[in-house]
């Protein structure tokens, strides 16, 4: 039924591993995240620490992973947050997860810790934890060289660490094919702090469908919606970074305003291109090859080839840093994915420690020396480096934005652009209302891929298609709070399910005219040989998040308290361009929330989970544990 039927556990404290049934959680959860949530949700408790061997990580390939369904080959991650102490949940792409499904595997549960670093090998039926000292201290690219030659194997797919998960730094994460990363909540750090440097898989099997015939007539009716949709055809020309232009409201100098203006246009995907790109890159079995690889030739970063890059690299480290340079930006992407370090936190610590220095809250003599002025390039590959060696500086950078700001005190904090403790790197939250929510309301800290919808602002989400979609007639409208809770909720439950299912976001409604919660039923429902619909994706949807949220309030403490915008976004409004004057006023964003809670079934003063809406969706062990830790709405 396209799942393996096989969970590996490895407890590397004893150096053992085991093999378990894994169809009992797919049957309820379908796989990857939603599978993820619910090993986390029952096996890991309130006293354990992101840090402590206790704490588990759970690497789960989708339902629908390593079939010819579109863009099958995503990876998730779930694990407890090294910055919120809640629930941790990451997705990448590239060809570790189909190889695991053909080594045999949908899911690898690891706890513990080695005495000695680690790598673990997955060859079919041959499994084991093998040595990785001489390992130790190399980037993730020299590491997945290392391993290829060792294993005189160019095939085996890698994921690994590099030093800022080996000194773990709290903005570190995970990289796939030497691109690719799962990365948030430090899952880098989670993974250093278990000696564990690599996995390495390898397979020969194939994946097996219930209905062969209908599912691939299905794929081939996908297939062929996306060869004529305008969301393909815009990603095969740039990316995520053909968004880029003179309108597009991205930050400036640590969100001191929403737009960068006509520096916009040297960040463009057509500069990035003439410039620099020598070949576009898909993820396994994907049509769309958004991803680009880069060669520079001349400048400071002469000789650097290494894959591309998403629109967050070219905010983050370009117009939030005041640098308007495509190789710079290159660089800083490919040097974080070589040492191991999410783009996203590091960036937003970046810009908040520039921002700090010109405003002579640090000095240079706290700086290592450095002067941090707004476009120094120099500088700021200096700090990525010092943050993943945690030297000078980079000892408190590395604690990531919110707790560097805490230590280094002096009200700067204020200036720390922060959700949940988790740095930000987002375009337009003031500007576009349920993008902002969100990212502000996720249950794994910030970040838009967990229920922000990219519909606001698409000229063909006219009111009627809005309606017909997502019972929103405001979808397309970016400034109206009207509707948007609803939206947001519908992307929410919708990514679950996408996540769950092991396949690429990026195919679905989400970016324009791709496919809908229908063709993922259609797919789904071939595989398995039982007959599933959009609702029924919907509702499982709906549990996960609800998993994430009721883990959220046990471990971190979350309640309403924390699901507001940075105060920078409340009081500041965009200085200039189309939406200058654009902010998140309190007034307006409360009306908001009520709605967003009372659309789940939450409760609206405190933000926590009803019992009634935990019946209804028949979690009653989510319900017992949220009634003994006393944050659980009671229906009388």
């Amino acid at each position: 039924m396209s799942i393996t039927g096989k969970l590996i556990r490895f407890d590397l404290t004893k150096g053992t591993y085991f093999i378990e049934d894994s169809a009992p959680y797919h049957d309820i959860y379908i796989g990857g995240r939603g599978v993820g949530d619910w090993i986390l949700f029952k096996e890991v408790e309130k006293d354990v620490s992101p840090l402590d061997p206790e704490n588990i990580m759970v690497f789960g390939a989708g339902a629908l992973t390593g079939t010819i369904a579109p863009s099958s080959g995503r990876l998730s991650l779930v694990t407890k947050n090294l910055m919120t102490e809640g629930i941790a949940f990451s997705n990448a792409g590239g060809h570790f997860a189909p190889e695991l499904k053909y080594a045999g595997y949908d899911d690898l549960v690891i706890k513990g810790k080695s005495p000695n670093p680690v790598y673990i090998l997955i060859n079919d039926e041959k499994v084991e934890i093998r040595d990785a000292s001489h390992l130790w201290g190399k980037t993730t690219w020299e590491t997945e060289d290392l391993i290829k030659e060792e294993l005189e194997d160019k095939k085996v797919q890698i994921l690994s660490i590099g030093p800022g998960g080996e000194n773990l730094a709290k903005s570190a994460c995970i990289i796939i094919n030497k691109g690719r990363a799962l990365g948030f909540g430090g899952c880098g750090a989670i993974m250093g702090a278990k000696n564990l440097k690599a996995i390495v898989v390898r397979g020969s099997h194939s994946v097996e469908v219930k209905d062969p015939e209908g599912f691939m007539n299905e794929c081939y009716r996908v297939f062929k919606k996306m060869e004529h949709s305008i969301g393909t055809n815009f990603l095969r020309q740039g990316g995520t970074i053909n968004k880029i232009g003179p309108a597009l409201s991205i930050p400036y100098r640590n969100y001191q305003d929403g737009h960068y203006g006509q520096k916009t246009a040297e960040l463009s995907q057509l500069n990035f291109k003439r410039k620099y790109e020598t070949k576009r890159i898909a993820c396994f079995n994907c049509p769309m090859y958004c991803s680009h690889f880069y060669a520079i030739d001349k400048g400071p970063y002469r000789g650097l080839k290494a894959e591309g890059l998403q629109i967050n690299a070219v905010r983050g480290f370009g117009s939030n840093l005041d640098v308007a340079d495509p190789a710079f930006v290159i660089k800083c992407n490919a040097y974080c994915n070589q040492l191991g370090l999410h783009i996203d936190e590091i960036s937003s610590t970046l810009a908040w420690i520039f921002d700090c220095y010109e405003k002579n809250i640090v000095t240079k003599e706290e700086t290592d020396g450095l002067s941090l002025e707004w476009g120094n390039q120099e500088a700021a590959v200096e700090l990525i480096k010092k943050i993943a060696y945690r030297q000078g500086i980079g000892d408190i950078l590395a604690e990531g934005t919110y707790r560097a700001a805490s230590k280094i005190g002096k009200n700067s904090l204020k200036r720390a652009v922060v959700i949940k403790k988790t740095g930000v790197n987002e375009g337009n939250m003031r500007g576009k209302k349920a993008w902002a929510l969100g990212i502000v309301t996720s249950t794994r800290g910030g970040g838009h891929l967990t229920g922000s919808p990219n519909s606001e602002g698409l000229r063909n989400i006219t009111y009627q298609i809005g309606e017909e979609r997502y019972g929103v007639p405001t979808a397309g409208q970016p400034k109206t709070y009207e509707g948007k809770a609803k939206l947001v909720s519908w992307f929410e439950k919708f990514k679950a399910a996408i996540d769950s299912l092991g396949l690429c976001y990026f195919t679905s409604y989400w970016q324009n005219n791709l496919l809908s919660p229908d063709d993922y039923a259609a797919l789904y429902s071939k595989a398995i040989g039982r007959d599933i619909k959009a609702e029924q994706l919907f509702a499982i949807g709906e549990k996960i998040i609800n998993i994430e949220k009721a883990f959220n309030t046990i471990n971190a403490g979350f309640s309403r308290k924390d699901d507001y915008p940075p105060q920078r976004f409340i009081d500041e409004p965009v200085k200039t361009g189309p939406l200058a004057g654009e902010r998140l006023p309190l007034d307006k964003w409360d009306q908001m929330l009520d709605e967003y809670y009372e659309i789940h079934g939450w409760d609206k003063v405190t933000g926590w989970q009803t019992e009634r809406i935990l019946e209804k969706l028949r979690l009653k062990e989510v319900e017992e544990k949220l009634r003994k830790e006393g944050k659980l709405i009671t229906n009388d």
